[in-house]
């Protein structure tokens, strides 16, 4: 990278190398092996949480207890869900990712066989607290890990994988779930989860590196002995002759949650974090009533409703192509308004990365993408209110889901661009209050939608989205200056 003007058109600083550092030593390849399985893990807990729903009804019938006693523990599962991490997140931080993601795979590896071996509710709840452990942790790690491997240039592209894990488990977990019930019982639910967490596993302990950048720096320096992969211990580490020490970062606070969730309370993070939590709550409204709102107005089954979700996940997937890409492609434009010319895996210094104004390139996609699904939700509600034909809200799914995966992509890439050196510490304090915000809408979203109407319900919702709007554009028009002004990490 090159720097030349600023953006008043003002001489901006020189740089004695035309090109900054590289940011990883890892080639491509394998950054993208790497990125493939943590997305593959950051799977895992949204969907353990919504295959659950379908079989609802055999567990409280097999373990002869009510429905609201199985419905608890779908809301302690969301709370530990929501917490976990910030207990999780800045060990890995601090230590490195790879032993959080061994320690949280194996914890859900253990209470799925569990669960699928369960007789009574109190083994079920206390299982699926242990679950929503496991899980909820390394969600946050395979975010924090991606920001390890690739710089902020091309950060968009692939942050949006760690989304996609979340929004393609949560909506495909249904249909699974449903397949599952209904063909083999609720057990089986769990003994898939348990052959699905496998493969990771073994990936984790055969030949994932440590990417800690706090540990390893570029990848260049050895991690502790104990944090070697199988292959590293039995062949040696694979790193570069040139140790560079210049990367290494500095994880500057002790591991904890109170010091995760200080975090908050820099002007960037508090408005990102509350824009993300109502956001989230409004999602959840919408795959929460999904199942009843079928079941009422087209009468389907189970299986059937678990279907209907497949346009939302498609919806996020496509959301790699619409909102990844152009969200490096403007980064990039606002870095060369500033003489800064961005190419793959290299890496800002500090002086480029006060030029870039990261807060604009970011939320000039975020802010369109949050309008876009505003009156996607609207035009879903007026559908189901007049339950028009299926494809109708079918295709407004599709598009809830290509927003909404921007929207939440979007956001956390900032996030992360904004706290790169505790990236798994800035995720976790804005995951737990999105996670608490989404279990308050969950428990609210049919008693509102009995009482307003699924079309009034989705103009309130994108009210909501509307609302929070102007935070957003604070940060868009102030959030540069206060991060030269203030101690905001980058």
């Amino acid at each position: 990278m090159s720097a030349g003007t600023d953006t008043n058109g003002s001489p901006g600083p020189k740089l004695e190398e035309p090109l900054s550092k590289a940011h990883t030593i890892f080639s491509e390849r394998r950054k993208i092996c790497y990125i493939l399985t943590c997305t593959s893990i950051s799977f895992l807990g949204p969907m353990a949480g919504t295959m659950y729903f379908p079989a609802l009804g055999p567990l409280a019938e097999a373990l002869g207890v009510s429905d609201s006693d199985i419905n608890f523990t779908i809301t302690t599962y969301k709370l530990v869900q929501a917490l976990a991490p910030l207990l999780t997140a800045p060990v890995s931080d601090k230590e490195g990712r790879r032993p959080v993601f061994l320690a949280s795979l194996v914890v859900f590896l253990g209470s799925n066989i569990g669960l699928a071996l369960q007789t009574n509710y109190v083994a079920l709840l206390l299982l699926r607290l242990l679950q929503s452990f496991g899980s909820g942790s390394v969600t946050i790690v395979s975010g924090a890990t991606i920001t390890d491997l690739v710089a902020r240039g091309e950060r968009g592209k692939y942050m949006i994988y760690s989304s996609l894990g979340s929004n393609v488990g949560m909506a495909i977990g249904p249909v699974i779930g449903g397949i599952l019930a209904q063909f083999w019982g609720w057990r089986s639910l769990f003994w898939f989860l348990v052959i699905i967490t496998g493969p990771p596993l073994v990936i984790m302990l055969s030949s994932f590196p440590e990417t800690c950048r706090s540990i390893v720096g570029d990848g260049s320096i050895s991690p502790q002995w104990w944090n070697r992969n199988m292959s590293e211990m039995l062949l040696g580490p694979k790193h570069s002759k040139t140790v560079n020490y210049e990367t290494q970062a500095t994880f500057k606070r002790r591991p904890s949650i109170l010091n995760t969730l200080k975090l908050l309370w820099d002007r960037h993070m508090a408005l990102l974090t509350t824009s993300s939590a109502l956001f989230a709550s409004g999602v959840t409204v919408v795959l929460a009533t999904l199942p009843t709102t079928m079941e009422a107005k087209y009468g389907f089954n189970p299986l059937q409703v678990g279907l209907c979700y497949i346009p939302y996940a498609v919806g996020s997937l496509t959301a790699r192509w619409t909102a990844g890409s152009l969200v490096d492609w403007n980064f990039k434009r606002h870095a060369s308004r500033v003489g800064i010319l961005v190419e793959p895996n290299r890496a800002e210094s500090r002086q480029q990365q006060q030029l870039i104004p990261v807060e604009k390139a970011r939320l000039e996609l975020l802010l369109p993408f949050l309008y876009f699904s505003s009156l996607a939700i609207v035009a879903y509600g007026w559908t189901m209110n007049y339950r028009i034909h299926l494809s109708g809200p079918l295709v407004l799914l599709f598009f809830l889901g290509n927003g909404t995966a921007g929207v939440n992509s979007i956001l956390s890439t900032l996030v992360v661009d904004l706290h790169a050196n505790q990236a798994g510490s800035a995720l976790a304090a804005v995951n737990a209050v999105k996670n608490l915000s989404a279990a308050a809408a969950a428990a609210a979203a049919v008693p509102m939608v009995d009482s307003l109407g699924f079309g009034w319900s989705g103009v309130v919702l994108a009210g909501l989205w509307t609302l929070i709007s102007p935070g957003l554009w604070l940060v868009y028009f102030r959030g540069h200056i206060w991060r030269q002004t203030s101690s905001t990490e980058l």
